[in-house]
Order: structure tokens, then sequence, then C-alpha cells
């Protein structure tokens, strides 16, 4: 029975281009537009020449030689 109308549904659905076009085809136009968006725009502007980090407790000495040498350390 819930089979049943189930296809009877997405027939309908399928039949009907409005759907078919809202439904389907536009969230995938939208998520690749924004996509792009996103990467082009957003993200380029976001771009970082450096990094800090603050460390408020005292770390390992493995730890601070690893970040001493590449980033900003400030303690």
């Amino acid at each position: 029975m819930i089979w049943t109308i189930f296809k009877k549904e997405m027939k309908d659905s399928l039949r009907d281009s409005k759907t078919l076009l809202l439904g389907v085809l536009l969230p995938i136009l939208l998520l690749f537009f924004m996509t792009i968006l996103l990467d082009k725009v957003l993200l380029t502007q976001l771009q970082v020449d450096s990094l800090r980090i603050v460390v408020l407790k005292e770390i390992p000495e493995e730890a601070l030689k690893l970040f001493s040498g590449t980033l900003n350390l400030y303690m």
C-alpha cells in the first residue's frame, strides 16, 4: 500500500517540470555557485601571512622547538 503511494507520488513529481526544477536542479546549481563564490571571493580575503600562537602555560621544550622556527610564539 505504502509502496504504491510512493511510486505514484514519484511519478507525479518527476512528470512535473516545476517540481523537478525546484527540487533537484536548483539546489545543485545553488551549491555549485555558492562554492565558487566562497572559494574565489571570501577565502582569498581571509589569507593570513603570519599566525600568532599565545601560550598561557608552560609547554614542553620539544613543542617549543617545533613552533619557534615557523610561527610567532608569545609566552
